[in-house]
């Protein structure tokens, strides 16, 4: 189902927990390993990141409200038989309203 939207419109999407996936299968062919990382930056009202904490990655896993969490780092991609090898794990209801 395709949604077209406009600058500035707004639309319930109905959703109260998403997830967002990265897999990828380790390098095989040309020698040289390669390194994926999923990382979330949330911003304040003001379009700005309230401060470092609001950076969610491996290193910083957890937003202050709970909302984003990583499940960590796969360095290769061979954590997972065909599926994600990182995840951000998003609760929207504890998006801090701010």
């Amino acid at each position: 189902m395709a949604i077209t939207l406009e600058k500035g419109q707004r639309i319930g999407i109905g959703l109260s927990k998403v997830s967002v996936g990265l897999g990828w299968d380790p390098n095989e062919g040309t020698g040289f390993d390669f390194d994926l990382d999923a990382s979330a930056f949330m911003l304040g009202s003001n379009k700005k990141i309230p401060n470092d904490n609001y950076f969610i990655f491996y290193n910083n896993p957890k937003s202050p409200d709970g909302a984003v969490e990583s499940t960590g780092d796969d360095t290769t991609g061979g954590n997972s038989d065909g599926g994600d090898d990182e995840t951000l794990n998003v609760d929207l209801q504890k998006v801090d309203p701010s």
